[in-house]
Formats: C-alpha cells, sequence, structure tokens
C-alpha cells in the first residue's frame, strides 16, 4: 500500500536545525548553511536513506544526494557508498564536494537558485 515506506521516509526526514547542525560540524561556513538545508531539502526533503540511480550506472545516496564516484575518489568522503546513509558522514562528504565547486555540483540549487539564496532557517 505504501504506507511502510511513507512511515518509514517521514520517520527518516530531519529537521532544519538538525541539518543545519551537521553542515557545522562538517565545516560548512556558517553563511552557507541555510543555501545548503534548502539544496538538501530539494534533493532529498532532508531523508537521510534517499537515493536514486543515473542512468550513467552510478547512484545519488543520502541526505545531499551524493553521487557514488565521490567514493573513495574525493578526500572528505567514505570509501563505501553505505556509509553516505550516515548523514554526518554525507554532509562531510557534501563539505568536500562543496570545496570543489561550491553548489554547482547539485542540479536542484540551479533549478531553484532563487529560493535557495532567500532561504532563512527558522531560530
Amino acid at each position: 500500500t505504501g504506507t511502510t515506506s511513507e512511515a518509514l521516509s517521514d520517520e527518516r526526514t530531519l529537521s532544519d536545525a538538525a541539518v543545519a547542525n551537521l553542515l557545522a560540524k562538517a565545516g560548512f561556513p556558517a553563511a552557507t548553511i541555510p543555501r545548503m538545508v534548502c539544496i538538501g531539502q530539494y534533493e532529498s526533503g532532508l531523508n537521510d536513506l534517499a537515493a536514486r540511480r543515473r542512468p550513467n550506472g552510478t547512484w545519488d545516496v543520502g541526505l545531499f544526494l551524493i553521487n557514488s564516484v565521490h567514493v573513495a575518489n574525493t578526500p572528505g568522503c567514505p570509501t563505501k557508498v553505505e556509509r553516505l546513509y550516515d548523514a554526518a558522514e554525507n554532509a562531510k562528504c557534501a563539505f568536500a564536494v562543496y570545496q570543489m565547486s561550491a553548489f554547482r555540483s547539485w542540479p536542484s540549487y540551479g533549478a531553484h537558485k532563487a529560493d535557495c539564496d532567500a532561504y532563512r532557517l527558522a531560530r
């Protein structure tokens, strides 16, 4: 019926504040954190178990849908794809990807740039 997957999805959705905290711990500059939370919302719905297969055979995994090409290839990213399901590991890898190409690695940023540039975290 889909009820189980919906419940799991709801159960695994992190709050903006929790994601902001993970991003800060991962090393993101404070000014970039609201934008990254917004990107996470568009990429995965802030669901750390999100995954999608790409047409080229790679996978986008976890909170920020990090592409599997970064696993074991990008310093700061884990050596096993499964580790990208850990929200803290995903945020660390997202920071490594961000250091290489800023926000350009996330298609949702290009599609929702105005929303994400104006995004504010609840106080």
